[in-house]
């Protein structure tokens, strides 16, 4: 069972839904307008391409409708989504997007709606940020309209679009079945003296890598974040940095926010 359905300037919503799973239902159907329709990629082949996409726009949709009323009330919108899917219950949670349908079950679709819009929301929020994402992402839309973009398309475009080589990204996100495990391995203070600052040794031990976002909450109640990018990890798979601390350090915290697709949270602190 479906609750909707589109079609070139059409769709059709379940009569049952209320609140809520009304507007994601809606918003989700109207934004097939965008995708495939008249950015008509061939969503037989490549189903993220356009359930994905449309995914996406759907949760930046929620953001801002009627001042993010239903912005938590779906599991698609909650930064604990890659929590959900990493349960051992799904066991195709990890598929490579670029798998063919045909090669899915009927209930593994899930992934080419939520792998795909949480890819390109992290794409977004901490990769190339939200500036030059939406440029590139509108740009895209128009340059395809009416034609049939394919997923080399679209990667090649956002390529040239944000001015950055995101190869690294499609590669991991799109064609393999990699995680990611970020960790703190070590703290020492410069000289033994928490006043001349302190190397933070971070690792990276799963096979997917993405930028770091580093907390350091000092002892005099000073807390610091460093964002280190991406390419700290073309060097191996350890990286250290200097941090200017003040004072004792309390705890050295990767990704406080939650929004990295961890999948073993236990190794994100130092204490």
């Amino acid at each position: 069972k479906v609750s909707g359905m589109e079609y070139p300037g059409m769709i059709f919503n379940d009569y049952k839904e209320t609140k809520g799973p009304l507007w994601f239902l809606i918003s989700h159907e109207i934004g097939h307008n965008w995708y495939p329709m008249i950015v008509g990629s061939n969503e037989r082949r490549y189903m993220w391409q356009d359930e994905g996409f449309n995914t996406f726009i759907n949760y930046q949709a929620t953001e801002v409708f009627n001042h993010g009323e239903y912005a938590n009330d779906d599991i698609l919108y909650n930064k604990n989504y890659w929590s959900m899917l990493n349960l051992d219950s799904l066991p195709y949670r990890n598929n490579p997007l670029m798998l063919l349908s045909d090669a899915m079950g009927e209930d593994e679709f899930f992934i080419y709606y939520g792998k795909t819009s949480y890819g390109l929301k992290l794409l977004r929020d901490v990769v190339v940020r939200p500036e030059r994402f939406d440029y590139a992402f509108r740009k895209y839309t128009e340059a395809w309209a009416f034609k049939h973009p394919t997923p080399y398309n679209f990667f090649q475009f956002m390529n040239n679009a944000t001015g950055e080589d995101l190869n690294w990204f499609w590669k991991e996100w799109f064609f393999t079945d990699w995680t990611l495990d970020q960790a703190v391995n070590d703290v020492q203070y410069v000289n033994g003296n928490p006043e001349n600052g302190a190397l933070i040794t971070i690792e990276n031990k799963g096979k997917m890598i993405m930028p770091v976002i580093v907390q350091v909450v000092e002892s005099n109640g000073q807390t610091g974040t460093i964002e280190l990018p991406v390419e700290i990890w073309l060097h191996g798979g350890t990286w250290t940095f200097y941090f200017a601390s003040t004072s004792a350090i309390n705890q050295v915290i990767l990704d406080p926010e939650n929004v990295m697709p961890d999948v073993k949270r236990g190794n994100n602190t130092w204490k």
